[in-house]
């Protein structure tokens, strides 16, 4: 329904806006706070309740902006298809970031994914403290945050490390965290030792010229930093939580854009009506 007898368009968006913010506030509140008893959840209370918060803030945005760009007898036909395509299809996680080339379309689609957001907040917020709190925690920690593409190692050293020759699948195994040398050289490496270890092996992989060389020094590089965040897990806390306010600030300028756009469209079609 568009605003009648005079009404300021942008009041009467922005008030039903500003209106619907104390819902938003309220059922992430209503929804979770007998799942939290419940489940007890491992994942900070404040952090799963604001990354609620702004997925029901974008994906709000998404249901005013298909409600008035699609005719109503298709709108919820749209709704479910834009919920299909940004929540199931696209999601950061099946295919994985760092398995799409950079020019793929599933890549750019997971951009404006909210599960993908989502989750790439939600998983820093319960990993992360956890690796630091128990350092041993830290290196798988961010090996399997690197295979999300969320934070962790570089993404580019983590698709070389991916493509060795010979393994067609690659895992964790890769890495070493199942044999006794790893966790050896773990207990053996002190911070300092480690930071010049990482500078070495970063170095040696910007130099390499030929595919093996370059698989080889990837290896190094992945595993001297890995250690890195054993001795200081505080510098995987500092990447993730960049990781996480990244997430959290895109859903939230995604949200806001939406309503924008549906500013935009009620504009558009009430000076299009007025013109009749």
């Amino acid at each position: 329904m568009l605003p009648q007898g005079g009404v300021a368009v942008s009041a009467w968006v922005f008030g039903h806006q500003a209106f619907d913010i104390l819902g938003l506030l309220l059922h992430p509140a209503a929804f979770y706070s007998w799942l939290y008893v419940l489940t007890l959840s491992q994942v900070p209370m404040w952090s799963y309740y604001f990354v609620l918060v702004l997925l029901g803030w974008y994906t709000s945005g998404l249901g005013y902006l298909v409600s008035m760009a699609a005719p109503p007898r298709n709108a919820l036909i749209a709704g479910l298809a834009i919920a299909l395509l940004l929540g199931g299809v696209a999601n950061g996680v099946a295919p994985k970031l760092w398995q799409l080339d950079n020019g793929h379309p599933l890549l750019w689609l997971d951009q404006f994914s909210y599960t993908r957001w989502g989750l790439q907040a939600l998983y820093t917020a319960w990993l992360v403290p956890r690796a630091v709190d128990n350092p041993a925690r830290a290196p798988e920690t961010a090996a399997w945050l690197s295979q999300l593409g969320f934070c962790g190692l570089d993404m580019e050293l983590w698709k070389a490390l991916q493509q060795q020759p010979g393994q067609a699948v690659p895992d964790m195994t890769a890495l070493g965290f199942n044999g006794t040398t790893f966790q050896d050289l773990l207990r053996s490496t002190t911070a300092q030792r480690t930071d010049a270890m990482v500078q070495a092996a970063a170095a040696a992989y910007g130099s390499a010229a030929t595919p093996a060389q370059k698989s080889s020094a990837a290896t190094v590089a992945a595993l001297s930093q890995l250690w890195q965040f054993y001795s200081r897990p505080e510098l995987l806390r500092q990447g993730c939580l960049r990781s996480r306010h990244i997430a959290m600030s895109v859903l939230l300028v995604l949200g806001a854009v939406t309503r924008l756009m549906v500013y935009a469209l009620v504009k558009w079609k009430v000076v299009r009506k007025s013109s009749e």
